[in-house]
């Protein structure tokens, strides 16, 4: 669900600051075992909260774009997740996998600006 999180990257979407697990570069100058437990945390999926619930809906521009043969983490369960985003745009792409944005590039680019442009409208209509 939550690809950003279980990645370990540190994202700003709609103004919403995604706080993960240092990078891995810093993992790896930390030691070997840091980055074991790290990679064991994310393999059996064990984290501090439950990425598959979400405890407060999420009303700001929302895109989860995923493709229907990607063998890595699939389509279905994004659709589990869709009510607590009422802004969301779901979209599932044939002929793709894990590698959208080369494997449906021209799609890929014309959902992620229309995305982006929901992003800055709402922006630009927050209160100060």
């Amino acid at each position: 669900m939550a690809i950003w999180r279980i990645l370990g990257l540190r994202l700003t979407l709609s103004g919403c600051l995604i706080n993960a697990p240092p990078t891995a570069s810093s993992r790896l100058a930390e030691g070997p075992a840091r980055e074991t437990a790290f990679r064991l945390n994310v393999e059996t999926r064990t984290f501090s909260f439950d990425i598959d619930r979400v405890s407060v809906l999420f009303e700001k521009p929302t895109l989860i774009l995923m493709g229907r043969q990607d063998a890595h983490v699939g389509y279905r369960d994004g659709w589990d997740i869709l009510e607590f985003y009422p802004r969301a745009t779901f979209v599932v792409l044939d002929r793709a996998g894990h590698a959208l944005g080369v494997e449906q590039e021209g799609l890929f680019q014309a959902i992620v600006n229309e995305w982006l442009d929901r992003v800055e409208e709402n922006y630009l209509t927050m209160e100060p």
